[in-house]
């Protein structure tokens, strides 16, 4: 796969590649970083079991409240263990996929303020999709 520029390094979580027409933002949600943020947002809300379906969910929340322009083609690909976001190789969708890096970074970049959503507005989200 090639990669795609993001204006910056990637954090170890995030892996953005272009392979065979799509371009994809793989999200992992097993490390040691975005695993603990996961178990701690399960302590506050029972259904806030974070695997890869759930951090779906999640960042598509702040997608929609955020930058909803990012949605434009996207399709998700879920998994236990992370997910993958998918559009068409075009510019226009290269642009998405570096948006959603750096969302998804805001979110992950600050525990204090996901733990505070989860506990303030924890029906926001459709845990159990």
């Amino acid at each position: 796969m090639g990669g795609v520029g993001t204006g910056g390094v990637l954090p170890d979580y995030l892996a953005l590649a272009v392979d065979g027409g799509v371009v994809g933002l793989w999200f992992d949600t097993t490390g040691d970083e975005v695993y603990g943020i996961g178990d701690r947002l399960y302590d506050l809300h029972v259904s806030a079991y974070m695997t890869g379906y759930n951090w779906a969910r999640l960042v598509d929340y702040f997608i929609d409240s955020r930058d909803p322009g990012v949605r434009a083609g996207m399709r998700v690909d879920a998994r236990p263990g992370g997910f993958t976001a998918l559009w068409e190789d075009t510019a226009a969708n290269r642009a998405r996929a570096e948006r959603l890096a750096g969302l998804i970074r805001e979110v992950v970049s600050d525990p204090e303020a996901l733990c505070r959503f989860v506990v303030e507005e924890p029906d926001a989200v459709d845990w159990e999709g």
